[in-house]
């Protein structure tokens, strides 16, 4: 019985058969990670950033919104988002900008490294 069934019926709340599981994460312990755990997650990160840079090379190529990025690129929608939010987020400063157009896609550039501005699509500062 479900606790509705419990709380309109008055019927006892019967539990499902089974593991018991906890939800206290401090309780949980877990194991080292394997040298295959390790190796995967390296293997992950690499692509991951293989993907950063080549959403990098299409803004710079002069693809400046997501449809012509992931044409130009071949990954998909939500490859190419996580990559354009991790170029705007970098560490040492944002190496694109978002421009919001309101209605229109929203259109990116790159952000110059020596601090002269942005570049358009012709390699001129804007």
């Amino acid at each position: 019985m479900s606790l509705t069934a419990h709380l309109l019926f008055r019927e006892p709340t019967r539990l499902p058969k089974g593991r018991i599981r906890t939800h206290n994460l401090d309780s949980q312990r877990r194991d080292a990670p394997t040298a295959d755990q390790v190796e995967h997650a390296a293997r992950n990160t690499q692509t991951r950033l293989a993907n950063v840079e080549k959403v990098f090379n299409a803004i710079a190529a002069g693809h400046c919104s997501t449809v012509p990025i992931e044409d130009a690129t071949g990954l998909s929608k939500s490859t190419v988002q996580k990559a354009l939010h991790e170029l705007e987020d970098w560490p040492g400063g944002g190496r694109i900008v978002r421009t919001r157009g309101g209605h229109k896609p929203h259109q990116f550039r790159i952000f110059d490294d020596n601090g002269a501005g942005l570049i358009d699509q012709a390699g001129e500062h804007i």
